[in-house]
């Protein structure tokens, strides 16, 4: 028995060709074994015209399927190849390497732009509770500054601002001071006294 069947290569193309182009210089294009466009979704492409890489088409008889880099027009293309079960035909998905690779290097540029903003915020944060924490110690040392080069003036004392070691510090200090202050005061009434 002999079956025949008609193809009609416009609404093959149509139904299931043209959708396997995507992005703006995305082609599908379906060649057969002698270098002739079949189908191709690129609408400049005539049916009669040749397809230019056989060295594709060489691969593709030689293996089911796989991906491929050629040159086109002056732009480097990737693509993905593939034979036809029962026909002798392969079919091409291609499109401009920039193109494919434009999503990637803009993913790489957020990523890079939000680690940065990343960075910036953590070492601002960094910055703020070094500072916080070291604020306390700054002022008690310049409170005993001001003590060490002033007169001698034993009525001053450090201000105590938090709860925390740096606040004990402060106040034992100022205990401290005090003792001192009652020491000279003692010393400065027999003083007078003897006197």
């Amino acid at each position: 028995g002999v079956l025949a069947a008609t193809v009609d290569l416009g609404a093959f193309g149509s139904d299931f060709v043209n959708p396997l182009a995507s992005g703006e210089t995305g082609k599908a294009e379906v060649v057969g074994t002698d270098g002739k466009f079949i189908l191709s979704s690129d609408t400049e492409a005539a049916s009669d015209a040749a397809f230019g890489n056989t060295a594709i088409l060489g691969d593709a008889a030689a293996t089911a399927g796989g991906r491929t880099e050629y040159d086109e027009g002056g732009f480097a293309h990737l693509g993905a190849y593939r034979q036809v079960d029962g026909l002798a035909w392969t079919v091409l998905v291609s499109a401009h390497e920039e193109e494919i690779f434009a999503a990637a290097s803009e993913a790489r540029f957020y990523a890079g732009l939000a680690s940065l903003v990343a960075a910036l915020v953590i070492g601002a944060g960094i910055f703020w509770v070094v500072r916080t924490l070291l604020a306390p110690v700054f002022d008690a040392v310049s409170s005993l500054q001001d003590l060490s080069q002033g007169e001698g003036d034993l009525t001053q004392r450090l201000t105590v601002k938090f709860d925390d070691e740096i606040g004990d510090f402060a106040r034992y200090f100022n205990l401290f001071v005090e003792k001192i202050q009652s020491v000279v005061q003692r010393v400065k009434g027999s003083t007078e006294q003897v006197a």
